[in-house]
């Protein structure tokens, strides 16, 4: 007869599996949750199954595989509401939560969180998970920027850490509210959250407190002091102290912080590669909040620094990654009304499905008007497409000339295409008003008096009452902060232009100044973006290829090479105990001695054909090609020969008085088509050498 299991027996249970998970444990906790999940459901233990479903998500959460997480956390979900459990609910709708808040979701954030907060609050019991959704309900209202309402939670949740004794979450709300803090631009409140989270991270041994504290205290120091200098050897610090405390998502936050402020401090170049790289590794684990916050940047980088092609490049993938969270968002809308009521009006439906349809044909025709050589090309691609989007009765078009008071303006509606010359200052013109102060403007109905007298004057008001459509839009188009022209949708139909088709008109008015911009510019300017992109494959301080070059580098002829070119040698290559030698030294001398590793590896590996990257900050890859294993031996002996006679005086080295390298090679000598395995074959061999005192080097073959 199987026993009755008591609530302390489920108790125990739940925090052993839990345990595990937060020890890292992860095989033992899966195969005790498979266990228990077996038992529990021969002996219909309902409870039991929630929790282990719970842990099946988490353990998959762990291993950075969200979608597979989700999945386990809706079954936990659903088996938790139904029957009361509500522990493990807050828990998988708090999980759920951060999951969607990761990937840039934000509207399923606020609703799984409020969700599981309303459940706390009424459970006694759950005041510790109520006390971290109102933190994570804060991060969420940072991002959409309602600083007010973040404060609000951060404030209640800080409230409540101190009367449970909370450190661990503590030391996080205020980081939190030094954050909004920062946003604020009250530095001074910034700085003195920020010296409480540090004092009580160190206290802990929190590393990851630790490393969030050095990043907003660099940015407190660059932002008061403007000392840049200061500020990016704590970012330094941060990243390298995030790395020892395993801190994958806040690190990506911590290299967000790093490349906005670098750019900020230093201009666009320094702060491209920190965030090229930073919106790649985002894409790649999926964290579309921080990809979109990275692409922002960058976006305004490329605009700085003239690269308009990439600046669309940007705007293009910035669409994208905002459209899936859209989409995601509209999809949940629809899902609802059909549950919420079968009779939903398939009005409300289709007006939904159109909004997803629109953020698809704006990524096509900014690809279009980008790609335009004159302004005629221009205009003809609007006539063209944008109907798909608005269903306008009329639309225009104007330019704003250089000397600043002529308005090129084009504009089409039921009596034919116009083209005019009007005056920045002639209040006849909507258009020269919006060009003029750089504003919106948006009319739901013409003939709604008492709504456009509440928020209209003057002149624009009279216009306003005196035109023909009843549906208008005004945006400005703007370029580096500089109003260049206009865009206008107008409709004869009342209440059919909405404040989505405002935000699409400012999306669409984007991309045509960015087309504008281009036209605009000289052949010499063209030239120099080529130059530009040339010299960013390059690393700035040693001369070799840089990671981004090594990207381009695997998805074009580094397939072709390991499938045609054989046989051919890859190695890593790592500069032994280059922080020790970076602490001692200073930086300056860092740089110095990265240079001279530099000069002795291309001395070493000329005469065969090679590509070299600098893969991290002391860490190098090359391609060798035609290169077998006896002459991958004969070079590799040459490159620790040159290092010997450079001598470069490393007193801080536990290996040698010098600064010497270690190495991992693969030989290739069949075809590949995962490039993968080259990296990993070398990374083994590498730490093979390692393992092996350093300042040697080890060969793994492919075969």
């Amino acid at each position: 007869m199987v026993q009755e299991m008591t609530i302390n027996d489920e108790k125990k249970i739940i925090e052993s599996i839990d345990g595990l998970i937060i020890d890292s444990r992860l095989d033992e906790a899966l195969e005790l949750n498979i266990r228990i999940y077996e038992e529990a459901l021969a002996n219909d233990r309902t409870t039991i199954v929630a929790y282990c479903l719970y842990f099946f998500g988490l353990i998959e959460d762990t291993k950075a595989q969200p979608q597979k997480a989700m999945a386990f956390f809706k079954k936990a979900t659903a088996i938790s509401r139904r029957n009361g459990i509500y522990g493990c609910l807050v828990r998988t709708l708090n999980n759920r939560g951060n999951i969607y808040y990761f990937t840039g979701k934000l509207h399923k954030a606020i609703a799984k969180y409020m969700e599981a907060l309303n459940i706390a609050e009424e459970n006694k019991e759950l005041e510790e998970y109520q006390v971290k959704l109102l933190n994570n309900l804060g991060l969420v209202y940072i991002d959409v920027e309602d600083y007010d309402h973040a404060l609000d939670y951060m404030f209640r949740c800080m409230k409540m850490a101190k009367t449970r004794d909370d450190d661990i979450l503590l030391t996080t709300v205020y980081a939190n509210l030094s954050d909004i803090f920062i946003l604020k631009e009250n530095y001074l409140k910034a700085s003195y959250y920020n010296q409480l989270s540090q004092e009580i991270s160190r206290r802990i041994d929190d590393q990851i407190g630790v490393a969030i504290s050095y990043a907003n205290e660099a940015i407190i120091i660059n932002r008061t002091k403007g000392d840049w200098k200061s500020a990016k050897q704590l970012f330094e610090e941060a990243i390298y102290t995030m790395e020892q405390g395993n801190g994958e998502a806040d690190k990506e936050e911590i290299l967000l912080k790093y490349g906005s402020e670098c750019y900020r401090a230093q201009g666009g170049v320094q702060a491209v590669a920190i965030l090229e790289e930073l919106v790649e590794v985002s894409r790649q684990k999926t964290y579309f909040s921080i990809e979109s916050k990275a692409l922002k940047v960058l976006k305004e980088i490329y605009a700085s620094l003239g690269d308009y092609q990439k600046a669309y490049q940007v705007c293009d993938r910035l669409l994208a990654v905002n459209e899936s969270t859209y989409m995601q968002w509209k999809e949940t809308a629809i899902d609802k009304i059909h549950k919420d009521n079968d009779e939903a009006d398939d009005s409300q439906i289709n007006e939904l499905q159109k909004s997803i349809k629109t953020l698809k044909h704006l990524s096509d025709i900014g690809q279009k008007i980008t790609s335009c050589k004159n302004e005629d090309e221009i205009y003809g691609v609007l006539e063209e497409n944008m109907a798909r989007i608005f269903g306008y009765d009329a639309f225009g078009v104007g330019v704003l000339s250089k000397n600043g008071i002529k308005i090129d303006y084009k504009f089409l509606d039921d009596e034919g295409y116009r083209h005019i010359d009007i005056s920045i200052y002639d209040d006849d013109y909507l258009m020269a008003t919006c060009i003029r102060y750089g504003q919106d403007i948006i009319v739901y109905d013409t003939k709604d008096h008492a709504y456009n007298e509440a928020n209209f004057t003057g002149k624009l008001l009279y216009k306003i009452k005196q035109s023909e459509t009843r549906g208008i839009i005004f945006t400005p188009m703007i370029y580096e902060g500089e109003t260049i022209g206009g865009l206008t949708v107008q409709t004869y139909e009342r209440g059919k232009l909405t404040y989505v088709d405002m935000e699409s008109l400012r999306v669409l008015a984007s991309y045509i100044a960015i087309a504008y911009s281009n036209l605009s510019r000289s052949r010499e300017l063209q030239v120099a973006n080529r130059k530009l992109a040339e010299v960013s494959l390059m690393d700035g301080l040693t001369g070799v290829y840089n990671r981004h070059a090594l990207g381009q580098y695997i998805g074009k002829e580094f397939i072709g090479l390991l499938e045609n070119k054989l046989p051919s040698t890859a190695i890593m290559i790592d500069i032994d105990y280059f922080k020790q030698y970076n602490d001692n030294y200073g930086h300056f001398m860092g740089d110095k001695c990265l240079k001279q590793v530099c000069a002795s590896l291309r001395n070493s590996l000329s005469g065969i054909k090679h590509r070299l990257f600098r893969y991290g900050g002391d860490e190098f890859f090359a391609v060798l090609e035609g290169c077998d294993e006896k002459l991958a031996k004969s070079v590799l002996e040459k490159i620790q020969f040159e290092m010997k006679q450079l001598n470069i005086e490393h007193l801080y080295s536990k290996i040698e008085k010098r600064v010497t390298l270690t190495i991992g090679a693969t030989v290739i000598t069949k075809k590949i088509k995962d490039y993968t395995v080259v990296f990993n074959n070398s990374d083994e061999a590498l730490y093979e050498a390692k393992e092996n005192g350093r300042n040697s080097f080890s060969i793994n073959i492919t075969t």
